[in-house]
């Protein structure tokens, strides 16, 4: 079996994902022990500052986060999710505790059903939209998602028959024949299973999405789930995104030293230090490296500009590593050229990844402000065969065989052969 190094293989998000776990473990355990009626333990300060503590710093996690990990993920998390926990605190706690607002029998379970499907949205929309946007967009975006929860709050509690409707949904949504259950039970699976396997690299952001969708789950799930355990929950998943996005940065710190942040793959750095065998990347033979050099690059920026340069560059970058990965890692290695290493891979493996990679570059150009932008690379690989043998001179090796590629005419893939005088 190939192995990838310990950075690609997990940044999905145990850690989250665990926390996740452990606090649905003390909301259900805590709501046990209540034995008081839901109004009297909405005073609980504790309660209180849990909710709201959470809720804000959730939302500030999210609201600084774009200056320093650049993520729309985390972005519209920390504030969505904020956003929905506060709307709940207050129809849990100020209208009827500190107003005196009733509303009626169907108001307050109508507007906890809301906020299950508000938070079960914003994770639909956030692992389903790209990690990566503008600024202004991520802002508009998230202005988006928060205004389409304000409405449907309003909506739903509001107008009568919504109203209705939601509340008496709410009231059974433990019953396997409830409508609620079976639509909340998909949006989470659909979420969970997004997360599973389009996420697997995002540094943490996988485990929040499924670590949520485990605590919301709770709800449905548990026999004795009330109103009470219904706020609970929801108050206590701010707490969740926001432990797991100072996770996330810790990890982008760790991360960025070996990043190249245009083209979001390893950096020169870190190419050197696997080439040094400094790294934790497993390059025992049988060990691939391969180049993979774009072909008339120049002409892409001459022709289009340079920002159509570093797009073609980033797509391209993106469609290799999701070739290699998890056969192996992908690093910038200068310029348009890529390093591609391949652990325990034989030089058929080795082939056939990179034959993969060249296919998905020739049939599917890159699209530039509507613009098709074919692109075609010149790649060279060699293997180590023996212990003994440098990964300096393997590389020599296959940057020899991009020489030949080009030589050849371009858009092919050539193997080199180590000298007898290098072996």
């Amino acid at each position: 079996m190939n192995v990838v190094s310990k950075k690609e293989r997990n940044t999905w998000g145990i850690w989250q994902f665990v926390i996740s776990v452990i606090i649905s473990v003390v909301v259900v355990v805590m709501r046990r022990r209540i034995m008081v009626p839901a109004e009297v333990v909405f005073q609980d300060r504790i309660y209180i500052a849990v909710g709201l503590g959470s809720a804000v710093f959730a939302g500030w996690f999210g609201y600084v986060s774009y200056p320093r990990v650049h993520n729309f993920k985390v972005f519209a998390l920390g504030l969505g999710v904020a956003v929905v926990s506060l709307i709940t605190m207050v129809l849990t706690v100020l209208l009827p505790v500190v107003f005196g607002f009733t509303g009626g029998a169907d108001f307050f379970p109508a507007g906890l059903l809301l906020s299950y499907l508000s938070v079960l949205f914003i994770f639909v929309v956030t692992v389903i939209v790209p990690e990566y946007l503008g600024y202004r967009f991520t802002r508009r975006m998230t202005a988006v998602i928060i205004g389409i929860v304000v409405l449907w709050y309003v909506i739903g509690l509001v107008v009568p028959p919504v109203r209705g409707f939601l509340a008496f949904q709410l009231v059974r949504l433990g019953n396997l024949n409830s409508t609620a259950f079976w639509g909340l039970s998909c949006a989470a699976a659909t979420v969970l299973f997004l997360s599973l396997f389009t996420e697997g690299n995002s540094l943490g952001i996988g485990g929040i999405h499924a670590g949520g969708v485990l605590l919301l789950s709770a709800g449905w799930l548990v026999p004795e789930a009330d109103t009470l355990m219904h706020g609970m929950i929801i108050t206590s998943l701010p707490l969740l995104v926001a432990l797991g996005t100072l996770i996330h940065w810790f990890q982008r710190l760790e991360n960025r030293a070996s990043y190249d942040p245009l083209l979001r793959i390893y950096n020169r750095e870190w190419c050197d230090r696997v080439l040094r065998e400094q790294s934790s990347l497993d390059t025992r033979p049988p060990c691939a490296i391969g180049l993979v050099d774009l072909d008339h690059f120049k002409q892409v920026n001459d022709t289009y500009g340079h920002d159509a340069g570093d797009t073609v560059l980033r797509e391209v970058a993106q469609r290799i590593r999701n070739t290699v990965v998890p056969h192996g890692s992908v690093g910038r290695f200068g310029g348009e050229e890529l390093l591609v290493i391949l652990p325990r891979s034989e030089e058929g493996a080795a082939r056939t990844v990179f034959e993969k990679a060249l296919t998905d570059l020739r049939e599917k150009p890159v699209v530039y402000r509507g613009q098709d932008i074919g692109v075609t690379a010149s790649i060279g690989f060699a293997v180590r065969t023996e212990s003994g043998q440098p990964l300096g001179i393997v590389l020599e090796a296959a940057d020899r065989a991009v020489y030949v590629a080009k030589d050849k005419g371009r858009d092919q893939i050539r193997s080199g052969r180590l000298t007898r005088r290098e072996e």
